[in-house]
C-alpha cells in the first residue's frame, strides 16, 4: 500500500510542476546584464519588452522561453536562445510574441529533434534568425498566427540552405 501511494505521489508532482521550476518569470520590461542559464517565462497578463542585451539564454531543464496564454513578449537586441533538449524548444508561445532580434537555434542529432519555435498563439517575426543546426526537424511549429515579414531562417529539413 505504501508503495502504491508514493508512486502515485510522484507521479501527482510530476504532473503538477513546471518541467522548469527554476526559470525566471518575468512580468515587466528586462534587459540582460548577464546569461540566464534556467530558461524565461513570461506570465499571463504581463507585457513585456526583452531586450537581450548581447547575451544568452538557455536551459537544461525545458522549454528556454516560455510564454503563458494572455501574456505579450517583444524580444530584441542582440543575443542567442537556444536549446537542445529532446521535445523541447527555445521558445514556446501561447499567448503574443514579436520577435524583433535575437538568434533561436537547436542543435539537433538522430536522437534529439525538434521544432527551434513552438507558436500556439500569435507571433509576428520582425528580424532575427531562426535556426537548426543538423536540420532533420522544421523550424517552426505553427499551430495559429503567424506573420513573418523579416528574418533569416537556416537549417530546416525544408529548407534551400
Amino acid at each position: 500500500m505504501k508503495k502504491n501511494f508514493f508512486g502515485f505521489l510522484l507521479l501527482a508532482l510530476a504532473v503538477l510542476l513546471p518541467f522548469n521550476v527554476n526559470a525566471k518569470e518575468v512580468s515587466e520590461n528586462l534587459t540582460l546584464s548577464e546569461d540566464v542559464t534556467d530558461g524565461i517565462v513570461v506570465k499571463s497578463g504581463s507585457d513585456v519588452t526583452l531586450n537581450l542585451g548581447g547575451h544568452n539564454v538557455s536551459t537544461d531543464k525545458g522549454d528556454t522561453i516560455v510564454v503563458e496564454k494572455d501574456a505579450t513578449l517583444t524580444i530584441t537586441g542582440n543575443g542567442k536562445v537556444t536549446n537542445n533538449i529532446n521535445n523541447k524548444t527555445t521558445l514556446f508561445n501561447s499567448g503574443k510574441t514579436i520577435i524583433d532580434g535575437g538568434i533561436f537555434e537547436r542543435i539537433n542529432n538522430d536522437s534529439n529533434s525538434y521544432y527551434t519555435i513552438v507558436n500556439h498563439g500569435d507571433m509576428i517575426v520582425k528580424s532575427g534568425t531562426i535556426r537548426i543546426e543538423n536540420g532533420n526537424s522544421s523550424i517552426i511549429d505553427n499551430g495559429n498566427i503567424l506573420d513573418w515579414s523579416e528574418g533569416i531562417a537556416s537549417g530546416a529539413v525544408n529548407s534551400s540552405d
